[in-house]
């Protein structure tokens, strides 16, 4: 067994138990049964029982995914060219300009990506269940979220920004 596949695969299957309906309704009982603080109580005090379950799942699964030990795994992405790289390959002379601009012009190569290792192996889940599970948009919003301001920093910060990055491209 690949462990790579394997591990893309247990992402999978949290991330879809995280937002699932009917999960998150047996759960919602359970938190009838839960005393709460008074504080708590009156914050979730007008929260439907689902909605009061899926922000569990997305509290615990955000706690799971941004632990120093699976943020490596779940987090991970190809950090982008520094600014300095960039700069560099834009400097052209004079010279190299004026030949680029008379020049006949050339058929542009198409750049492919893989944006699972740009964005991340969470990012490009997300980006994929939202696009194919709208209904469930909320629960991978939020997921989005917890995790971008629980991530560890500065290693993998900027957890939304990919996501957001990854869905307009």
């Amino acid at each position: 067994v690949d462990p790579r596949r394997a591990m893309l695969k247990q992402l999978s299957e949290m991330v879809a138990k995280m937002g699932d309906l009917s999960s998150s309704a047996d759960n919602a009982a359970a938190f009838a049964a839960v005393e709460e603080d008074e504080k708590e109580l009156e914050e979730r005090k007008n929260m439907r029982p689902v909605v009061k379950s899926i922000g569990k799942n997305i509290t615990d699964l955000v706690t799971v995914l941004c632990s120093a030990q699976n943020a490596p795994l779940f987090l991970k992405f190809m950090a982008p060219p520094s600014p300095n790289a960039l700069e560099a390959e834009e400097e052209k002379t004079m010279e190299e300009e004026e030949e680029e601009h008379n020049a006949t012009p050339k058929p542009q190569k198409t750049k492919f990506s893989n944006a699972e290792e740009e964005a991340g192996p969470l990012s490009s889940l997300l980006v994929s269940c939202a696009s194919t599970l709208p209904l469930q948009s909320p629960s991978y919003a939020g997921l989005t979220l917890g995790v971008d301001g629980h991530a560890p920093k500065p290693e993998y910060e900027h957890f939304a920004l990919r996501c957001i990055t990854s869905t307009t491209r």
